[in-house]
């Protein structure tokens, strides 16, 4: 699987090697040093640039390049970037919800959190009260 990093510098590369080196400046990356060529590998010479780049620099960047180089990479990448909507570190989860079915028996899941523990195994951890149903859950396609 591919890196936003390594999706940009594929977009950028597709611009012509004569080009990319001014691409990279209009994009706000800095100028080529001495050594550094695109004519030697366009794509190298992209992601050279993109290596000090932090992951939220990377994004911004990322919409950026989208709008000139689209690609379905780079756009649902950019969407994973973005996951979460709200402060803080993403996490694991299971999320609820609650089938109610013809015969009017209720199926019911909740939220569950998923931790590490301190040997660094994944854990569930339930958010409060009632217990988990120890029943398995079927669940069917279409």
């Amino acid at each position: 699987m591919k890196t936003l990093r390594s999706a940009i510098a594929e977009a950028i590369s597709e611009a012509k090697a004569y080009e990319v080196a001014a691409e990279c400046v209009r994009y706000g990356l800095q100028p080529a040093e001495e050594g550094e060529d695109p004519w030697a590998g366009k794509y190298r010479y992209v992601e050279a640039k993109l290596k000090r780049l932090t992951l939220e620099e990377l994004t911004v960047l990322g919409h950026k390049v989208f709008v000139d180089y689209p690609s379905e990479e780079l756009e649902h990448l950019l969407a994973l970037a973005g996951a979460g909507g709200v402060a803080g570190e993403l996490k694991n989860l299971i999320f609820a919800c609650e089938l109610r079915h013809p015969d009017g028996t209720t199926t019911r899941m909740d939220v569950l959190d998923m931790e590490n523990s301190r040997r660094g195994n994944g854990v569930l951890v339930w958010p409060g009260e009632p217990p988990l149903r120890v029943e398995a859950l079927e669940i069917r396609g279409k």
